[in-house]
């Protein structure tokens, strides 16, 4: 079971790069399709949120990802933590995209996308930047 950590730019044009790490990861772990495309999913959501909304979309800031796969007693694990340059937020503070004053927004449904494939675990805040921390069970 291995570690990965893997540090971009925060620009769009980045997500590439992050991409391609994630596969390569993901392909040595030996992690079906499916779970593949669920987890680049919800990696692309959390790459556009730690640029947007931690970042504040200055590119010269950096995002780091950190991946480790392990073994416990109820199967596979892949622990992903994400750091951007952000002050934070809390997860009870986000709307609800399926309320209905919701429906119709443009944004807003990041987190509620990546809650729906893995477990968020927490965020922590800290000096210059802010962790989140999932948890995913690999199929």
């Amino acid at each position: 079971m291995g570690e990965c950590v893997i540090t971009v730019r925060g620009s769009v044009d980045a997500y590439e790069a992050l991409r391609e790490e994630v596969r390569l990861f993901a392909a040595e772990e030996g992690y079906g399709r499916d779970f593949c495309g669920q987890l680049q999913l919800s990696l692309k959501e959390l790459f556009v949120n730690a640029v947007r909304h931690g970042n504040r979309g200055m590119e010269h800031l950096r995002i780091t990802f950190r991946f480790q796969a392990s073994l416990e007693a109820n199967g596979p694990v892949l622990r992903v933590s994400v750091t951007d340059c952000g002050s934070g937020f809390a997860l009870a503070d986000l709307a609800d995209p399926t309320s209905p004053q919701f429906l119709l927004r443009s944004s807003g449904r990041g987190m509620y996308i990546i809650s729906s494939i893995a477990e968020i675990v927490g965020v922590e805040r800290h000096g210059p930047g802010c962790t989140l921390r999932l948890r995913y069970a690999p199929y």
